[in-house]
């Protein structure tokens, strides 16, 4: 399940290999599948070993704070990605993916903190990521779509969403029929 990502872009990515350049054959491209899965797996491995031993030791790592626990899992994973990537390319995704496994499946005392900077990475990460994809739209385009775009939002802010509230609030016997309508609408 949690694998089947980075193997997947690992798969796509030797098969693009093969088929657009001509010296990579098939068995060629599988054994670069495999050397890619091979150092993603023996580095992610390793690199969830050192972040174990380094943050279950607290006199090994003098954090001034908590929360800085956080920053030291990233500088690692980064560290151990740029190492599996200069080896090999395309390999970092699978240390990363190997390392967060190793690593999650520790008991760690402030495991908490280092969760609670994942969720504030991965929100400014999606944010920055819809942003830069918005920022490549040509403005014409934008104009182009614009009355089509708001005739949709008006459909979905007063159709999708009203009947959506009432279906799943239908059963709902705590709330009167004007509570429901409320909330449909505000």
């Amino acid at each position: 399940s949690i694998l089947i990502d980075p193997l997947g872009v690992i798969v796509a990515i030797v098969l693009s290999e093969i088929l657009l350049i001509d010296n990579i054959g098939p068995m060629e491209g599988f054994g670069l599948l495999a050397a890619r899965i091979l150092i993603g797996f023996v580095l992610g491995l390793l690199a969830g070993e050192l972040l174990f031993y380094s943050l279950s030791r607290p006199k090994l790592l003098r954090f001034e704070a908590e929360e800085l626990s956080g920053l030291f899992v990233l500088a690692i994973i980064m560290l151990f990605y740029g190492i599996s990537e200069a080896i090999l390319s395309e390999s970092g995704i699978v240390t990363v993916t190997v390392a967060g496994i190793a690593f999650g499946n520790k008991r760690l005392a402030n495991l908490e903190t280092i969760l609670r900077f994942k969720k504030q990475l991965t929100l400014i990460a999606l944010s920055t990521i819809f942003i830069l994809l918005s920022a490549n739209i040509p403005l014409p385009k934008i104009g182009a779509i614009m009355k089509e775009g708001t005739i949709f939002l008006v459909f979905l802010i007063f159709v999708v969403r009203p009947l959506s509230v009432l279906l799943s609030n239908m059963k709902e016997a705590s709330l009167t029929s004007s509570e429901k309508l409320f909330l449909c609408f505000f």
